[in-house]
């Protein structure tokens, strides 16, 4: 490995660590913000709560589901004309972008990493491919 291959593979490695450690650490906060929303309407959404905010099962490779994208993801980074947001029968649209502003930076911190990472692994693939 020459000196940038292993700058970016470093780079990579430390947004890694950091995307899972605030994947994880949002997982509470989500919770968090499910009960505050059963406080306030005396009920949950069932697709809301009932989806892994964080799954790194090896066997079903999932760490970034189809409902964390819709019920987490979605209100927060799109707009309510979103398709996704448009559907929503409950005031989850508006619990969660009036939640608390913390919230919603530590899901585009999360959302940022993730994108980062993958950006450095495709760099790491084109340097391979180039050799």
């Amino acid at each position: 490995m020459n000196n940038k291959e292993m700058i970016v593979a470093s780079a990579f490695l430390i947004t890694g660590i950091l995307a899972i450690l605030v994947t994880i650490s949002n997982s509470k906060k989500f919770m968090k913000l499910c009960e505050a929303y059963k406080k306030k309407y005396d009920y949950i959404p069932a697709s809301q709560s009932s989806f892994d905010y964080v799954d790194f099962n090896v066997a079903n490779i999932k760490m970034i589901s189809a409902n964390k994208i819709i019920y987490v993801y979605s209100p927060i980074i799109f707009g309510r004309n979103y398709s996704w947001n448009k559907k929503d029968k409950s005031n989850w649209y508006d619990f969660i972008n009036n939640y608390a502003l913390s919230f919603k930076i530590r899901i585009f911190i999360e959302v940022a990493l993730t994108v980062i990472g993958f950006i450095l692994l495709c760099v790491l693939i084109t340097f391979k491919l180039l050799r």
